[in-house]
């Protein structure tokens, strides 16, 4: 069997790209399944690591297909944009598939729904479509003509990394086609987990600073535990400090004014780019994960990895990996006062949080590896193409 890998771009600029590439080294280093990847750039992240790996590429330009609406009238223009995208696109694989007409691929296999290039391609070389979606998207998120409709149209199995983000899309897609599969996480961090001994918390939160990171949640709390007399703790700020857009500016901005404004200006450090974070992880206690609907969570098992108590919202997929009193805390996202509670609960009972640790940190190592993520989606791929014939 021969596939045609499409990649959305040519950098590790999300997880998306890092966790399709575990997969296909893991192929490749098994010889499990021959495949070439198409790309949008000729140079980048993930045509130096294709050629470390000695795969062969092939590039093209084309576009992801989505936008958001910010309530502007540039949202017009917005919406335009996507479609010229699409349209763009479908004469991108026109050209592209004459050239791989000879290649004898069996099936193309989109890593994320971001491009609509995977299925022109598929259909232009008459060969079934995969799509493996790793993002919820939200109420603001243009699709343009490439929506879960036309994905499903289009594809013979559909890929989540979730539960909950297949519960999300299943109204619009064929049940049978629907498979999970929970991204498998390279980074390791051996430790030594122990009771804690001071008194002084340190929690974590990783992440780019966006609204969907609900970071302000955080810092709520913060509040109301130095408030109620909690004054041994830090909040520390792992990830980029302001995104492209002026919406995640003014965001950054809030943050930063409610600090000054709560008198929280000691109990709270901004890092930016971490390059090392197991160095940073050995100095927190606690790490939290309050965004507002997580597709996987590759933050919650680093987190579990690296010996720390996870407490996270119980939204999107944070529930499938976090087992309440059993692997970490949950709480409710959006109630910041619940989220008070569960960090005093932590507090109050260091002998019962060292035994959630360890469960933790056995569970993140045993249930998301790369092994078993490039193994059942490959399966996913032979089941799929067994099945259209």
């Amino acid at each position: 069997m021969k596939i045609l890998v499409v990649a959305h771009e040519s950098e590790f600029a999300g997880g998306a790209n890092r966790a399709l590439f575990a997969i296909l080294k893991y192929w490749s280093t098994n010889k499990l399944v021959e495949y070439e990847v198409l790309l949008p750039k000729a140079n980048g992240e993930c045509i130096d690591e294709l050629e470390r790996m000695g795969i062969k590429y092939h590039v093209i330009k084309y576009y992801k297909v989505f936008s958001e609406t910010r309530n502007q009238i540039q949202d017009i223009l917005r919406k335009a944009k996507v479609y010229s995208k699409f349209v763009y696109n479908k004469r991108a694989a026109k050209k592209i598939s004459r050239l791989l007409k000879e290649n004898d691929f069996q099936l193309v296999y989109s890593n994320t729904r971001m491009t609509s290039m995977g299925a022109c391609v598929a259909k232009e070389l008459n060969i079934p479509h995969i799509v493996h979606i790793r993002e919820f998207g939200n109420e603001n998120t243009i699709w343009g003509p490439a929506n879960i409709k036309w994905i499903n149209k289009n594809s013979i199995a559909i890929i989540t990394i979730s539960k909950a983000l297949k519960k999300f899309l299943v109204n619009f897609v064929n049940e049978g086609k629907y498979y999970v599969s929970y991204d498998g996480v390279s980074y390791t961090h051996k430790r030594v987990i122990i009771e804690k001994k001071d008194d002084f918390v340190n929690i974590l939160l990783t992440g780019r600073i966006a609204p969907a990171k609900a970071q302000d949640e955080a810092i709520k709390a913060l509040k109301i535990l130095k408030d109620n007399g909690y004054k041994k703790i830090k909040l520390h700020f792992a990830g980029s400090q302001t995104g492209n857009s002026k919406y995640e500016t003014e965001y950054y901005d809030n943050l930063k004014k409610m600090i000054e404004d709560y008198g929280l200006r000691d109990y709270v450090k901004f890092y930016g780019e971490v390059n090392d974070m197991k160095k940073l992880r050995e100095k927190m206690d606690i790490e939290l994960m309050c965004s507002l609907k997580e597709t996987f969570g590759w933050v919650t098992v680093e987190g579990m990895r690296s010996g720390l108590l996870v407490i996270g919202g119980n939204t999107g997929a944070t529930p499938e990996i976090i087992e309440d009193e059993k692997t970490g805390l949950l709480y409710e996202q959006g109630n910041a006062k619940n989220l008070v509670e569960k960090i005093i609960w932590a507090i109050d009972n260091p002998q019962k949080v060292l035994e959630i640790r360890k469960r933790a940190y056995l569970n993140s190592y045993n249930s998301f590896t790369i092994e078993k993520n490039a193994e059942e989606v490959l399966d996913i791929i032979k089941k799929s193409l067994k099945e259209k014939k």
